[in-house]
């Protein structure tokens, strides 16, 4: 009798360690999967907030979000001074788009590809580079891009560090002299131009 509650008190004694080692084996467990539940939340709110804050844009120093524009690509023929036949040439050394052309010359090497592909002088080149840049701007075609280039806007930081009224007061009297926008196209106003600055304020610089 002594002999048998000895074995019965041996096996509860094994049963509890048993039940012990099993619950702290699961206890583990558990806590392993909410610290991977709880990271895979930070790493997604982390992403969150990237997304946010790159479709937002950068903040001013009062706090308030700054919208990015857009950034245009056109087709290398809508660049002014550059017609079927000159595209052709481009396209064939790969410079098929405004940001093409503005990839390639960035480089000594590049830009002199497109001078010899093209047959024209470096000065040209250094043209179709600027106004390739200021058409990144939304709503700037190329003979928008065009006036302001000949109005000594070269580029998309050029843009964005000039006065509204002052430039559409130049590229008036540009245009009254050289005629380089028709008359059915509209001259650009402040309002139009005052868009087209806060935008390039918010490009990156490429030339």
């Amino acid at each position: 009798m002594g002999y048998l509650i000895t074995q019965i008190i041996i096996c509860l004694l094994i049963a509890a360690i048993i039940g012990f080692i099993i619950g702290w084996l699961l206890r583990g467990l558990g806590c392993n999967n909410e610290e991977a539940y709880e990271g895979a939340n930070l790493d997604s709110s982390n992403a969150s907030g990237i997304n946010t804050l790159s479709s937002a844009g950068s903040t001013t120093a009062a706090g308030s979000p700054v919208t990015k524009a857009p950034v245009k690509s056109h087709q290398i023929e809508r660049i002014e001074g550059i017609g079927k036949s000159l595209g052709n040439y481009l396209r064939n050394i790969g410079v098929k788009t405004t940001l093409d052309l503005i990839e390639k010359c960035s480089t000594e090497s590049g830009f002199q590809q497109v001078v010899k592909a093209a047959e024209v002088v470096e000065p040209v080149v250094t043209q179709w580079v600027s106004r390739a840049d200021l058409m990144r701007v939304p709503d700037v075609d190329g003979q928008y891009a065009e006036l302001m280039e000949v109005s000594d806007i070269k580029s998309v930081q050029d843009l964005g560090n000039a006065d509204a009224q002052a430039l559409t007061t130049k590229m008036q009297a540009v245009n009254q002299r050289e005629h380089r926008i028709p008359d059915s196209i509209p001259l650009p106003d402040a309002n139009m131009v005052a868009n087209w600055i806060r935008d390039a304020k918010t490009l990156p610089g490429k030339i």
